[in-house]
């Protein structure tokens, strides 16, 4: 296991395959925020949510929980706010998503490690998040 996580590391990484590991490590973050704010105070969402989900209904969901108002999509005001909004969310023609590029293909043996390392971190995330789908 440690030759192929050696390769993975190499293979990857490019030599900076702890930065990944440790950004991955959302539950001690998570752990150590909330000994100083109550839970109630995060917004905590999924990749895919913020990734796949409606960007409208996104930005609704962030702005009504940190207690700001978002404009009425009908009035000349609103449309401008939204339409420069969701400029920020959307897929441009060309890309496949949002500002970002695709890594490549990675294949399932380095999937399955990566499954394996993150497992018992995740473990922990779903019990400190039991209302988060993890």
């Amino acid at each position: 296991d440690e030759k192929k996580l050696r390769m993975l590391y190499d293979k990857c990484f490019d030599g900076k395959a702890t930065k990944y590991f440790e950004n991955g490590l959302y539950y001690i973050g998570l752990k150590v925020w909330m000994s100083y704010f109550h839970p109630s105070q995060f917004l905590v969402m999924t990749f895919d949510e913020v990734t796949k989900g409606d960007p409208e209904q996104l930005l609704r969901r962030v702005a009504q929980f940190a207690g700001l108002a978002t404009p009425d999509r009908r009035s000349q005001e609103g449309e401008r706010y939204w339409q420069h909004s969701l400029s920020k969310c959307t897929i441009r023609k060309g890309q496949k998503k949002p500002q970002q590029q695709t890594k490549g293909h990675m294949s399932k043996s380095d999937k399955d490690m990566l499954r394996r390392m993150f497992r018992p971190w995740n473990e922990r995330l779903k019990k400190l998040l039991p209302d988060v789908p993890i």
